[in-house]
C-alpha cells in the first residue's frame, strides 16, 4: 500500500534539540486531518 502524506520532514542529519524544534514547527503548521511522514535515525 502506497500511503500519501501531506507533509514530509527528513531530520536524519539533525541532532537534538533541532529534531524537536523542526518537528514541532511542522506540527504547528499542519491542519486538522493532515498527515506527515517524518524520517529520522534511531539513537
Amino acid at each position: 500500500m502506497d500511503e500519501k502524506f501531506d507533509h514530509f520532514l527528513d531530520i536524519t542529519s539533525e541532532v537534538c534539540p533541532m529534531t524537536f524544534v523542526k518537528t514541532r514547527l511542522l506540527i504547528e503548521k499542519m491542519g486538522t486531518g493532515e498527515t506527515a511522514e517524518i524520517r529520522l535515525t534511531g539513537g
